[in-house]
């Protein structure tokens, strides 16, 4: 990988890079590499393995040491790991989707298996039961526009083959895509959001890269996400988010990332405001070494990097548990723009145990932040002593809180 900002997880890499590039990736902009190896090269981020140990399969059980379903297997003579699917004999992938607009995309995907008598894509709209196909004429790489489609909306994809001896189905991963909003996402003609199927296709396009810079989004109604997993909005996101004085119903998240929160992490000048959120539960079970302000968990936004965010007139009820800063709005606010005229009504807690598991800050509104005409209810509890723990800010490097009030029943552990 060229760049990473994300998560690299339960991977080896046996080519070589020229220069200065490493053997998983060329530059950590913040990324989360963990349990990578190498067999060339030179990697600070990886683990240099032998020929010997690569062929292993006590490599086999290093690698999905982290994995809750092992997606790796030991195969005799092979000589390398194997993905499960391979040992199958088959080998099906589906690619991000790429050249999207308001009413088609392309799907991409790789099929490889000997005496096939054919190979394809099945797509649907992602609220529908039944499966479309298009065959593919290639042996190998699939690469098939879909067109026609409904704007704003999501949909699924994934490969498919038949095996010739048995005519037996066999699926790949799936994949979702969705095209753009028939709106221009001015502040004249936002782009609107009516129910929670367009708030999963808005989710969609920013996890395929959409940025919406300098774009308004904007909500009609309340909407009940029903307890679904919500991906985090990610850095991509740089547009302005408006409520609308609506309400997000059972928004919960798990994930194992560095930042969480209906917004992950942002690095541009993104806003969200007039927002509430209810019975909404956010966690992440990352437990890094990093320094804590490389990580951020909130109810609303996960945390800052760069030009700063701005966060008004928004509210969260619920519950959040993480890492190293942790906040009922944001977990680091550090560098953001505003925090103001927010509330929280919530239980906090940060109960995972690492290399730096004293370094952690809770705040009842912001892990970090600059807070003003705030005020937070409820519990802060740590299953060790926090660096600094707040009703209002757990700690404040960069700016202060003003006019700001909180009552905390619970403070287990914080001081």
């Amino acid at each position: 990988m060229g760049e990473a900002r994300g998560s690299i997880a339960n991977c080896f890499s046996t080519g070589d890079t020229p220069g200065n590039n490493g053997a998983i990736i060329g530059i950590n902009t913040d990324g989360y590499i963990s349990n990578c190896y190498h067999m060339k090269g030179e990697d600070k981020f990886s683990t240099l393995i032998t020929s010997d140990f690569l062929a292993s399969s006590q490599f086999v059980d290093q690698l999905n040491k982290e994995t809750q379903t092992p997606c790796w297997q030991y195969v005799a003579g092979k000589g390398l790991p194997v993905l499960t699917t391979e040992t199958n004999k088959y080998s099906l992938y589906a690619l991000p989707c790429s050249d999207f607009s308001k009413n088609h995309f392309t799907i991409q995907g790789i099929a490889l298996k000997d005496k096939t008598i054919g190979y394809g894509m099945e797509w649907k709209k992602e609220t529908d039961s039944g499966w479309m196909r298009i065959a593919s004429d290639t042996s190998s790489i699939i690469n098939i526009k879909i067109e026609n489609c409904l704007p704003g909306t999501s949909y699924t994809y994934r490969v498919v083959y038949a095996i010739s001896e048995d005519g037996s189905q066999f699926y790949g991963n799936e994949q979702k895509a969705a095209t753009l909003f028939d709106y221009a996402g001015s502040n004249i003609d936002p782009i609107l959001i009516h129910d929670k199927d367009e708030l999963w296709t808005l989710n969609q396009l920013v996890q395929q890269g959409y940025a919406f810079a300098s774009q308004s989004v904007k909500l009609i109604n309340d909407i009940d996400l029903q307890g679904k997993l919500w991906t985090p909005l990610n850095e991509t996101f740089q547009g302005d988010f408006n409520g609308n004085q609506k309400t997000i119903y059972n928004m919960r998240i798990v994930v194992n990332d560095l930042f969480a929160g209906f917004i992950g992490v942002t690095f541009r000048n993104a806003s969200i405001h007039d927002l509430s959120f209810r019975n909404a539960y956010v966690e992440s079970t990352a437990n890094t070494p990093k320094p804590f302000y490389n990580t951020g968990v909130g109810g609303i936004v996960g945390g800052n990097i760069g030009d700063g965010i701005s966060i008004y007139n928004c509210s969260f009820h619920g519950t959040v548990k993480g890492g190293y800063l942790v906040g009922g709005i944001i977990g680091d606010g550090g560098t953001s723009k505003e925090i103001r005229n927010c509330f929280a009504i919530a239980d906090l807690s940060t109960d995972l145990i690492g290399e730096k598991k004293d370094t952690k800050a809770i705040g009842g509104i912001a892990g970090m932040g600059n807070i003003t005409d705030s005020y937070f209810i409820g519990s802060i509890s740590s299953s060790t002593s926090p660096y600094s723990c707040g009703g209002i800010a757990g700690y404040n490097q960069y700016a202060g809180s003003n006019n700001s009030y909180y009552s905390m029943t619970n403070t287990r552990k914080c001081p």
